[in-house]
């Protein structure tokens, strides 16, 4: 049996007054105390978002060059009181001019020096020592044209030492190829030969088969290829003695090697 619908909106009635008096009740519970001449600051609540975004980026690029670059300096050796000291062979052709190479033709030189170089200055002393032969010129290989009683006596040979001074030759001292200056003092021991006195019409002065002693006098010029202490050398001289109030000249000229 329904009940009658007046009863239903008295009960709805009465719910309603109860909400509304115990919402009262609750606002009357808390109560803000306000002064006289106050004004109550409005609440604020504070919300904060905080969004973080990290964002991480490492490039790393490794270049890595080597150039490796060999460069070979010769390195001179530092200058020393004492300087460089050598020592070397040679051998080449011995050439007779004017009075010699009337009865005599070219032979051939063999010898070997020692030398001495400064490095504070382009000065340095040598001694060389060699054999020479020459040959005979046709005409004269029975003797004197004309003359019976010049006869031959072979093949001339000569010995002879330098004493030398040097001077190397300073404004190409830095190329590979050096050039220098020799000359000094000469002392000859020969046999064999056959002078001509120009001075005398001509005579014809013979040596014997006996051994001679005459001192004379050289001068020359070389060039030299270095690597390091070895070298390698061509040398012309110019080389006299005065037999028969004549100069005898000839010249070597020969390639070497020194170390």
């Amino acid at each position: 049996m329904k009940a009658p619908t007046s009863c239903r909106t008295l009960v709805a009635a009465a719910l309603l007054l109860g909400a509304s008096n115990a919402y009262a009740q609750a606002r009357s519970d808390t109560r803000i105390p306000v002064r006289k001449g106050e004004v109550v600051a409005p609440r604020t609540d504070t919300v904060v978002v905080r969004d973080t975004i990290r964002l991480t980026t490492v490039d790393t690029v490794t270049v890595t060059r080597r150039d490796t670059v060999v460069q070979r300096v010769e390195v001179a050796p530092p200058p020393t009181p004492f300087g460089r000291f050598y020592f070397g062979l040679d051998a080449g052709a011995a050439v007779p001019i004017q009075a010699l190479s009337t009865p005599h033709s070219p032979g051939f030189t063999v010898g070997a020096l020692a030398g001495w170089d400064s490095y504070r200055a382009p000065l340095g002393l040598r001694v060389d020592a060699g054999y020479t032969q020459f040959g005979e010129e046709s005409a004269w290989a029975g003797g004197a044209p004309g003359c019976a009683d010049c006869a031959s006596v072979g093949d001339p040979e000569l010995w002879h030492a330098n004493i030398d001074a040097k001077l190397r030759v300073p404004f190409v001292a830095e190329s590979p190829a050096r050039f220098y200056l020799v000359g000094g003092a000469t002392y000859n021991r020969f046999r064999g030969f056959t002078f001509i006195d120009e001075d005398q019409n001509n005579l014809v002065v013979l040596s014997t088969d006996d051994w001679h002693d005459k001192w004379g006098g050289n001068v020359g010029a070389g060039v030299s290829f270095g690597w390091g202490r070895t070298n390698l050398f061509l040398e012309g001289r110019f080389q006299t003695m005065n037999i028969a109030n004549t100069t005898q000249n000839h010249i070597p000229i020969v390639l070497g090697i020194t170390f």
